[in-house]
């Protein structure tokens, strides 16, 4: 299905976006493989770049150094053949006009939770977050509602928006499907 789907529908790249928690790797990663392509993760690629995680480059560079990072990541990408899949840091296309590249580059689908989803997935999240209060921070669930209605109207910019309920590979497909013809 996969192989048949990416050849009739010429199908490029698929770039994932989202609040941070959404689920933009692990669904990644599940796309990639039911489509028989590439994944890559923005923050990986620009950790093994760098050979410094995200938490130290935030550290050493500051928010705005760490933005334009991820802005010559995407330019890399964007000379790199078609055919993969991609999940971008939470904030990657809010910074540096980097969503109309990413709208470029190719079908971008935005994953999207509530913010009581995301609020409890980040709470239980293993891995760290530079921007993140602490959990257990009175201010935590303020802090993704504000961060999140400060980004959401990039997000909504992108050519797909899957909510929660429809968030599995198959359904994905079906709209990317949809969206070619």
């Amino acid at each position: 299905f996969a192989l048949f789907f990416v050849s009739l529908y010429g199908m490029k790249n698929i770039l994932l976006i989202g609040f941070m928690g959404a689920g933009k790797t692990t669904f990644g990663k599940k796309l990639a493989k039911a489509m028989q392509l590439p994944f890559f993760d923005s923050d990986q690629l620009i950790e093994e770049q760098t050979q410094k995680t995200i938490a130290n480059l935030f550290l050493e560079f500051g928010e705005n150094g760490f933005r334009l990072l991820e802005k010559d990541l995407i330019q890399q990408l964007k000379t790199k053949q078609d055919n993969f899949v991609l999940s971008v840091g939470g904030g990657l296309p809010c910074f540096n006009n980097l969503m109309n590249d990413l709208n470029e580059l190719g079908t971008t689908v935005y994953l999207k939770h509530s913010i009581g989803v995301l609020s409890n997935r980040l709470k239980n999240a293993k891995k760290v977050r530079p921007i993140l209060p602490k959990k257990d921070d009175p201010s935590f669930n303020n802090f993704i509602e504000d961060k999140l209605n400060e980004r959401e109207h990039f997000y909504l910019n992108a050519h797909i928006i899957l909510p929660t309920n429809e968030q599995s590979v198959e359904i994905l497909c079906s709209r990317l499907k949809n969206s070619d013809s």
